[in-house]
């Protein structure tokens, strides 16, 4: 088993040397983070927020004005930083959704950087989880301990956790769930089972034992979307008013920091 996982909110574990955040007072750790969201998205919408971003950065943090030498400028300047956080190879790739979006930017300014670095973090911990084998945050090679980080809001990731523990239930020997504190700022909320209990270190039997089914049934368009796992973005098409959107997210939001369960 690997120590360390993205889990998408398709059920797919992308084993990773470490988790992946964005970084709204520092561009490049959120453009390291992008380019490994870009590669293994399911959203398009979020892909497009990639390269909006690289573009911005590359027109208003770094200067670059030469639309006609603008990869080959990009790609030299990144290659003076003494550690990588978007890659030649990426830029190159893409170098024609780059130009596009260079140029689509032109009339914006720095503030589209804090604008794309937002929607690229928002998208990456709505659609992943972040887990861990064997500690909270650091591994213990001798915790069989799985942990599960929930970053996201209004998505029902119950079965996709059970899902995994059952299939790994062989080197697990307890499960916890608890808010992601990088991402939301809240530190060991753990999610309450259906009983009330805490996933802390519940022992994997009794996780795998649970009774029924975590079934959301709402009429809130808001929560409907975001239980299908799309994109943030795609809120904005909603048949609904934009303030009204934001405030029902926003309860969702509240929700789910304050009572950290999947069982509604």
């Amino acid at each position: 088993m690997e120590k360390a996982y993205m889990i998408r909110n398709d059920g797919k574990a992308i084993p990773v040397t470490q988790h992946l955040y964005g970084n709204m007072d520092e561009v490049t750790e959120t453009l390291f983070a992008g380019e490994w969201l870009y590669n293994n998205t399911n959203n398009s919408e979020t892909k497009k927020a990639f390269i909006n971003l690289v573009a911005c950065y590359a027109r208003f943090y770094e200067g670059l004005e030469d639309a006609q030498t603008l990869i080959s400028d990009l790609c030299d300047v990144i290659g003076t930083y003494p550690y990588v956080y978007l890659t030649a190879g990426f830029v190159q790739a893409h170098s024609g959704e780059i130009e596009a979006a260079f140029d689509a930017c032109a009339s914006g300014g720095r503030s589209d950087i804090q604008v794309y670095s937002r929607e690229v973090i928002n998208e990456l911990n709505q659609e992943f989880l972040r887990a861990r084998y064997g500690g909270l945050y650091n591994t213990d090679k001798s915790s069989r301990e799985m942990v599960f980080r929930v970053s996201s809001s209004g998505f029902n990731w119950y079965d996709i956790i059970w899902t995994f523990v059952y299939e790994n239930k062989n080197l697990i020997s307890s499960v916890t769930i608890v808010r992601d504190e990088e991402s939301t700022g809240m530190s060991n909320e753990f999610y309450r089972a259906k009983d009330g209990s805490l996933y802390n270190q519940m022992p994997v039997d009794d996780f795998l034992t649970e009774s029924g089914n975590p079934v959301i049934e709402t009429s809130d368009p808001v929560r409907k979307l975001r239980l299908t796992g799309a994109p943030l973005s795609e809120m904005k098409n909603l048949p609904m008013n934009a303030d009204r959107i934001k405030y029902r997210y926003n309860c969702i939001v509240q929700q789910e920091n304050r009572l950290r369960t999947f069982w509604f």
